[in-house]
């Protein structure tokens, strides 16, 4: 390899850390603010005075501790004129028929100006009998009270804000599902925004949306710093576990659902206390919701369906939206391309017929190890989170693993390299044919119609050579009546 080609393949190893750095750091994450924060921005100092009241013991349904939290977001709610009531229901789970219980979800609203339909913020309050469930989801609480008292203390918002504080999450969606079936403000709700942190730190990331996500994306991306791809939502909408979130995607409700997902192993273990519970994400979910508030407080949310996007942010809030429509021209374009990369070598004689042979072997060997790998991992990753086996017995298991199961993987995906003339990344010696060497774009190019097919939503993952979950699909809920008339007045019920 001559200084020239060392000189390049440093080029791209640095290029390509530095991308993977960007990629991982969240640039750009709102910094916890102090008590002293102005009165209409969020402050996690004031959150975190509530969450350590809410996540001192674990609140199982039905426990005097769940009775304690379910006073203390009464009172917050009081306090700040939002008339709460407490919707108490007998409710059988949909998840299973061997599971019930009732249920007391409290509700409040901040009524709006001039109504269209309603923006509903939604965390459960209680807990796992195991778990203190500082994050999961202590802070979803903690992080709606302090936004309702900064969206309060501004200017009244056009639309009805309903902040919903559910029941029963951890035992079957009870509350949830109770509020859709009972409640009548449940059918003027325009957009649902659910706070739910499996994990106990990273930044706030908005890992699953609704069908005809196209608007609610566009205006999430305009509202606030996004952290999201449509990636984590074709991952999440195939994963076992379950939110408040579910039971509204089954009536076709619009809306997205935010949470905290480093750390999981923490998730319903004795391990999800304050002590774990980072200050910095809370703010970050806070100032998410008090933002989002506001923002779709303002739109017109009669109709909110719009064809489906794929999207992903970069870097320090700058993010890339567009239709799913436009993956079936990537599809086209991407092998057309590559197509024309050979062809241009071939003619300059950079590359021979027994090169480009051994580069279509090379792709072959590459995806089926990155299928078998991916299937492996995706299997395990599923068995363990549908199991739970840590959460009776106390067992956590570590990020650490979680890590070493995802880098192998990803590594597997990564095709080598090889060039006999060295230093060539895409295999195309500049010099001399290379037998050996293959290209990797022949991964994306190859794997793109697969992906563009069963999931748009991740087809932006071929193109930047992410490992992708294995493609299933899954019948869309059917969309909810249209809703004629605003929000229906409740007489109010008292909050004890």
């Amino acid at each position: 390899m001559d200084a020239k080609n060392r000189l390049l393949a440093g080029l791209v190893i640095v290029l390509v850390v530095v991308v993977v750095a960007l990629a991982v750091i969240p640039i750009g994450a709102p910094r916890p603010r102090p008590a002293t924060a102005p009165i209409g921005e969020f402050s996690s100092a004031r959150a975190l005075v509530i969450l350590r009241q809410i996540a001192a013991e674990p609140r199982p349904l039905g426990s005097p501790r769940a009775r304690a939290a379910r006073a203390l977001i009464c009172a917050q709610l009081a306090r700040l004129g939002l008339r709460p009531h407490v919707q108490t229901a007998a409710i059988v789970s949909a998840l299973s028929p061997r599971v019930a219980g009732t249920v007391h979800n409290v509700v409040g609203r901040l009524e709006g100006r001039d109504p269209t339909r309603a923006v509903l913020l939604m965390a459960h309050y209680d807990s796992v009998p195991s778990a203190p469930g500082a994050a999961d989801d202590g802070s979803g609480v903690a992080a709606l009270l302090e936004a309702a008292r900064a969206l309060r203390a501004g200017p009244a918002p056009r639309n009805d804000v309903i902040f919903l504080f559910t029941d029963g999450e951890e035992r079957g969606l009870l509350g949830a599902q109770a509020f859709l079936r009972d409640d009548p403000w449940a059918f003027a709700t325009g957009v649902v925004l659910n706070f739910d942190s499996p994990g106990s730190s990273s930044p706030l990331l908005m890992y699953e949306t609704s069908a005809g996500n196209g608007l609610l994306v566009r205006e999430y991306l305009a509202a606030t710093q996004p952290y999201a791809s449509s990636l984590m939502n074709e991952v999440s909408r195939r994963q076992p576990i379950v939110s408040d979130f579910r039971p509204f995607l089954a009536r076709g409700a619009a809306g997205m659902s935010f949470g905290m997902l480093d750390g999981p192993a923490y998730n319903h273990t004795a391990y999800d206390s304050l002590a774990h519970f980072r200050e910095a994400g809370l703010q970050n979910e806070g100032e998410t919701a008090l933002a989002l508030a506001r923002h779709f407080g303002a739109l017109d949310l009669w109709s909110t369906q719009r064809p489906d996007a794929v999207y992903f942010d970069v870097i320090g809030g700058l993010a890339v939206a567009y239709p799913q429509s436009w993956a079936t021209a990537f599809l086209v374009l991407a092998p057309a391309l590559l197509a024309n990369a050979i062809a241009i070598a071939v003619r300059r004689r950079l590359l021979t017929g027994a090169g480009l042979a051994w580069a279509a072997l090379g792709t072959a060997v590459t995806l089926g190890v990155c299928l078998m790998a991916m299937g492996i991992v995706w299997t395990m990753y599923r068995t363990a989170y549908e199991e739970r086996p840590w959460s009776d017995t106390g067992v956590v298991v570590s990020d650490w693993y979680r890590i070493g199961l995802v880098l192998v993987a990803a590594a597997s995906y990564w095709p080598p390299t090889p060039c006999s003339c060295g230093g060539c990344a895409s295999g195309i010696s500049p010099r001399s044919p290379s037998p050996g060497g293959w290209s990797p774009a022949w991964p994306s190019a190859s794997s793109l119609p697969a992906e563009a097919t069963c999931s748009p939503g991740r087809s932006s993952a071929a193109r930047w050579g992410l490992p992708a979950p294995p493609c299933s699909e899954r019948a869309r809920p059917s969309r909810a009546p249209a809703c004629s008339s605003p929000l229906p007045a409740r007489s109010p019920v008292s909050c004890s």
